[in-house]
């Protein structure tokens, strides 16, 4: 017997004051991942108000542009904004297997047919509670699964996303605060290391350090020639676009590691290492002499300053290459520079094992959800 969403599930309307959260449990649409790829630390929190208080096990569902798969099945209390559709079970099914339905692509398709908007089409809250359910004598069944798959997911991620932190410490504790281990294995700066002034930035960095611009370190990919349109979004080689996806494409345009870099819309910096490819609107450079890592550290250290100083324009910005190419980075010597490319190559190594892992547990999730939700 078939039946609605509406029947097992409601929205979740309790509040919470923004002054109980902070960055890791507050959950708006942009930290959302696309694709059911769970969430990310969110860039923004609101200063006043209140939003939507969810729990663990509530499902939260990106509500502009369903058709970035962007679903959540929460793994800790927190507060969720406007645009993020807060659903949760109402005890006769559980949250795992309301989870599974809802992350079918079927339910975004369905999502997308009741939307609203062309541009950033926003879905609609009767319309989706209208989902048809059916088969839920297997609902322990399918929810036990996705539970299991996902919490080795979500164990990749907290690991990906220590990687990250890390990787960004080290970054900044030798080539910010200048507090790499001198030859005893010391913090530099802080034991006396010699030091001198550069002209160019206005201030102290470490003896024999250089001070370069971006146009004389980095190298320029050519211009890809193929639209996102054109995309089937098939194939095991990411593709880079200026949106938030990164798609899926059968063909190789690079390898190795490249920092992949919006040239519309907003600043966002993604790096990878291995074969990739990239869009029309994507400026995809790279540096010589080991420099690749610590040219995309510094990128998205300074990713906010992009946004707000280098993309320009009325309605669509975009982003003023040839003045971003004039600002200042420091080169370290080429020991320091040797020494941490190779735990950089380590880490963004890693990441790519995990990250692989992770589509293949997805596939496998959705492939058998499907199957066992329409036996």
């Amino acid at each position: 017997m078939s039946s609605g969403l509406k029947d097992y599930a409601d929205y979740v309307n309790d509040k919470i004051s923004v002054n109980m959260l902070n960055s890791r449990n507050y959950i708006g649409v942009d930290n959302i991942l696309p694709d059911k790829n769970g969430v990310t630390i969110s860039n923004y929190i609101p200063e006043t108000g209140s939003v939507t208080s969810f729990k663990k096990g509530d499902i939260l569902i990106g509500n502009i542009r369903p058709y970035l798969k962007k679903i959540w099945l929460a793994t800790f209390d927190g507060g969720c904004s406007a645009d993020v559709l807060c659903i949760r079970s109402n005890g006769a099914v559980s949250s795992t297997f309301l989870y599974s339905v809802l992350s079918q692509d079927a339910f975004f398709e369905f999502d997308m047919m009741g939307s609203k908007g062309s541009k950033m089409p926003r879905g609609d809250k009767k319309h989706i509670m209208n989902f048809p359910i059916s088969n839920i004598d297997n609902s322990y069944e399918i929810g036990n699964l996705t539970s299991s798959i996902l919490k080795k997911i979500e164990n990749n991620n907290h690991i990906i996303n220590a990687l990250d932190d890390l990787a960004m410490s080290v970054y900044e504790q030798w080539f910010v605060q200048f507090e790499f281990p001198n030859e005893n294995g010391k913090p530099y700066k802080h034991n006396n290391g010699r030091m001198e002034y550069s002209e160019d930035i206005k201030k102290n960095i470490p003896y024999g350090w250089k001070v370069k611009k971006l146009e004389d370190i980095i190298i320029e990919n050519p211009k890809s020639t193929i639209k996102v349109s054109d995309v089937t979004d098939n194939g095991d080689i990411p593709f880079f676009t200026s949106g938030e996806r990164i798609l899926k494409t059968n063909k190789s345009m690079v390898s190795g590691m490249n920092i992949f870099l919006n040239t519309g819309g907003q600043a966002d910096v993604k790096s990878y290492f291995g074969e990739a490819a990239y869009s029309t609107d994507t400026w995809c450079i790279k540096s010589e002499n080991n420099l690749n890592y610590i040219l995309s550290f510094f990128l998205k250290k300074i990713k906010a300053s992009i946004d707000h100083n280098f993309f320009q324009g009325t309605g669509l910005k975009h982003l003023q290459k040839e003045s971003l190419k004039k600002i200042f980075i420091i080169v370290p010597d080429d020991y320091r520079i040797k020494l941490f490319s190779s735990f950089a190559e380590n880490v963004f190594k890693q990441k790519s094992i995990l990250i692989k892992d992770n589509e293949y547990l997805s596939n496998v999730r959705d492939e058998i959800i499907v199957s066992l939700v329409n036996k």
